[in-house]
């Protein structure tokens, strides 16, 4: 969960990481945490990464660990461009220049 006092737990074992589902599938995911000091560890949230997330029916939240989505880890229009954001702006650039200077064939 967000707060000032935010540790990850490392490590965490999931039974599965990435999840394709169609619209109204299920999927049950087991996390494995470890224990501190031979004691369960208490007030765990989990943060949740994914796109078309249906958030206002989600479920998630139902099993009484709290759950939070992540909103910025999945910003496609960045305000900094990246290396890969320049390169495939540049290959597309490119593409369409070579389309263009291309002779037409009769």
């Amino acid at each position: 969960m967000p707060s000032r006092r935010t540790t990850t737990i490392l490590p965490a074992f999931y039974s599965d990481n990435c999840l394709n589902l169609m619209p109204g599938a299920k999927r049950q995911i087991t996390i494995d945490l470890p224990h501190a000091n031979g004691a369960p560890i208490s007030r765990v949230a989990l943060r949740i990464d994914g796109w078309r997330l249906d958030r206002p029916n989600c479920r998630l939240g139902l099993g009484g660990v709290p759950v939070v989505f992540n909103e910025h880890a999945l910003t496609v229009d960045q305000a900094v461009a990246t290396f890969a954001s320049a390169r495939v702006a540049t290959c597309v650039r490119d593409a369409a220049d070579r389309t263009r200077r291309r002779p037409r064939h009769r």
